[in-house]
């Protein structure tokens, strides 16, 4: 995925143009109509959706225009671990059932009592632009951690014990009442919180 910022319709504020690499050429990631309400040369320049369709990014915006820009690019959007080696990072995967929704949030503690760290992810984003589907398979995760910084998930309600079905913004750990029971509360927005209980 590739970004870049740029004055491209001079009209004396930046745009900003998303691209990925199609057959070996930056091409726009967002459709026509949508480039064209923030930038109207575009439907001038192309009056069909078919020519559109068929033009790179540099026969859109020029390769003046593109080399003026700032330009950012990412080779990524897995959700990782990264483990602290003192000197350098190493990288981990999480599991497949972390790629399937957006973390906005996570919370980790032990959950099974075997001593090592597990974690609860949850995210979910709801507004989108029209044109994009709404972000919304997540129903909450646990990862099971072997203290070695490998994790074991299940999108099975039934391995999980929870259903953070909701638009997750924020997950707090909380010691409840007197017997300090381990509570998870769950801040979704526009809806209602949610609170989960530890049960041995």
């Amino acid at each position: 995925l590739h970004v870049f910022t740029e004055d491209f319709d001079d009209s004396g504020s930046l745009d900003i143009v998303l691209s990925k690499m199609y057959k070996k050429e930056l091409v726009p990631l967002r459709g026509k109509e949508c480039s064209s309400e923030q930038m109207p040369f575009i439907s001038k320049k192309f009056p069909t959706y078919k020519e559109f369709s068929e033009s790179s990014l540099t026969d859109i915006y020029t390769v003046e225009k593109l080399d003026k820009a700032l330009h950012h690019s990412i080779y990524s959007l897995s959700s990782i671990y990264l483990e602290n080696n003192n000197e350098s990072f190493s990288i981990k995967k999480l599991p497949i059932e972390a790629q399937f929704f957006p973390i906005l949030d996570m919370e980790i503690y032990d959950f099974d009592g075997d001593k090592n760290l597990d974690v609860i992810c949850a995210g979910n984003i709801f507004e989108t632009e029209p044109e994009t589907p709404r972000y919304d398979s997540g129903k909450g995760l646990l990862l099971f951690g072997d203290g070695k910084g490998n994790f074991k998930g299940s999108p099975k309600m039934k391995d999980n014990g929870i259903f953070l079905f909701g638009q997750v913004n924020e997950m707090e750990m909380i010691l409840l009442g007197s017997k300090k029971i381990p509570t998870l509360i769950i801040g979704n927005n526009n809806a209602p919180v949610q609170f989960y209980a530890l049960r041995k």
